[in-house]
């Protein structure tokens, strides 16, 4: 009996400290028996017949075993190369999808720029309105419908009608300019 409560806050520990996803107690459990499972079988098997032979011998769902295997799917380090010939990091062959090209820069900050001069052209209630809904200019976050008629001292639907307003006059004057 001691075993089985020592082995069981063992395993909660590497819960706490080993996943960056943190996962419950009974779900660590799962991955556990999936992965002695995954011991017994032989290496060189595909992916599908892999998860197949994984339910076979756990008796859990495979839409369950694929999930669970890709949770916990081996990190690999972007400092090493894969091939231990090759002098490539993984850091280099991983292209770059968050950074914009230099026309792709360009085009936003004129967008941006034509935004903030429509924005201006909007009734003093409207540009409040749009740019606390949205956390523009001197309103670092966006706030909410309620919160805005608190503040203005207006009902949560007035702000709405004034908010759709606002975003109508933006889309057909920045339709105008381009």
């Amino acid at each position: 009996m001691a075993n089985l409560y020592i082995m069981n806050e063992i395993l909660s520990s590497c819960n706490k400290s080993g996943y960056i996803l943190r996962q419950s107690d009974g779900r660590l459990r799962k991955i556990t028996k999936i992965n002695k499972a995954r011991k017994l079988i032989n290496p060189k098997c595909s992916g599908r017949e892999l998860i197949e032979k994984i339910s076979e011998k756990t008796g859990f769902d495979e839409k369950l075993i694929s999930e669970l295997l890709e949770e916990t799917r081996q990190c690999i380090s972007l400092d090493v190369s894969e091939e231990e010939d090759s002098n490539t990091l993984n850091l280099a062959v991983i292209p770059d999808t968050v950074s914009c090209s230099p026309e792709e820069t360009v085009i936003n900050n004129t967008q941006r720029e034509q935004f903030y001069e429509k924005l201006e052209e909007l009734d003093p209630i409207e540009k409040q309105t749009i740019c606390m809904r949205y956390g523009l200019l001197e309103y670092k976050q966006p706030y909410s419908l309620t919160e805005i008629g608190e503040e203005l001292g207006e009902s949560k639907q007035y702000i709405y009608y004034i908010d759709q307003r606002a975003k109508d006059k933006l889309r057909a004057s920045m339709k105008l300019a381009s």
